[in-house]
């Protein structure tokens, strides 16, 4: 176990980029979320089947049910595509990309942020954090410091300018498209959360994790000393 011995969590840096789309024709469209027959595909990326696994043990936020799995974005949107799916949980930018090849009738049908957020515990469903060897920040308190300091001002500058921020997106590879990333900027919960606020939301989300698979969080909750408060 290397929480709070080897590392210190420093930053909360995105919450849920994952969205449920859901296929409709147009004579349905929208059709209520409750009536979807079809199965909901699991795009094998950030550990999609976690939240999954958790949800199942609270049916009120989910409803939908069997389960499948796709490895590749591809075999996601090729089902979609061919109608032997209705339902597909992606992460941002692919939810975009996948409207943007599918086109009208794709919609996103569920936020799994809005969902969790409906839990009401206090948590955040969280996809990206930003963590550290302790020994470097105790040896170097200052550079962690202004780490953290030039990360949230790089947080606020990309949330408060989506089109400069998507072309230097585009421009380092990370999304191929400067207009699918200005459209997914605004879905992907781009966050700097520290201090106590983080470690409220982040040990509530693990325990939520514990509950259903306690497996994912390596068998054990970490102890406060995980958490850098400064």
């Amino acid at each position: 176990m290397i929480y709070g011995v080897i590392i210190f969590l420093l930053a909360i840096g995105d919450l849920t980029v994952k969205q449920l789309i859901e296929r409709q024709e147009a004579e349905t469209f929208p059709r209520p979320l409750e009536g979807t027959k079809g199965k909901i595909l699991l795009y094998q990326n950030h550990n999609a089947g976690f939240p999954f696994g958790v949800f199942k043990k609270h049916e009120d936020l989910v409803r939908m049910l069997p389960l499948a799995v796709t490895s590749a974005l591809a075999g996601a949107l090729a089902a979609l595509a061919a109608g032997t799916a209705d339902l597909a949980l992606l992460p941002q930018p692919f939810v975009t990309v996948a409207q943007g090849k599918l086109g009208d009738g794709l919609r996103v049908a569920l936020d799994l942020t809005a969902e969790w957020d409906a839990l009401g515990n206090g948590s955040a469903m969280i996809t990206g954090v930003a963590v550290a060897r302790r020994d470097f920040v105790e040896q170097s308190p200052e550079a962690v410091r202004r780490f953290l300091g030039y990360y949230a001002e790089s947080v606020d500058w990309v949330n408060a300018n989506p089109g400069d921020a998507a072309a230097l997106i585009a421009e380092y590879g990370i999304v191929e498209s400067a207009a699918v990333a200005e459209k997914a900027l605004p879905h992907c919960n781009i966050v700097c959360l520290t201090g106590e606020e983080m470690k409220e939301k982040l040990s509530g989300y693990l325990a939520v994790l514990a509950e259903a698979a306690p497996e994912c969080v390596g068998g054990q909750l970490p102890g406060d000393g995980f958490y850098y408060l400064g």
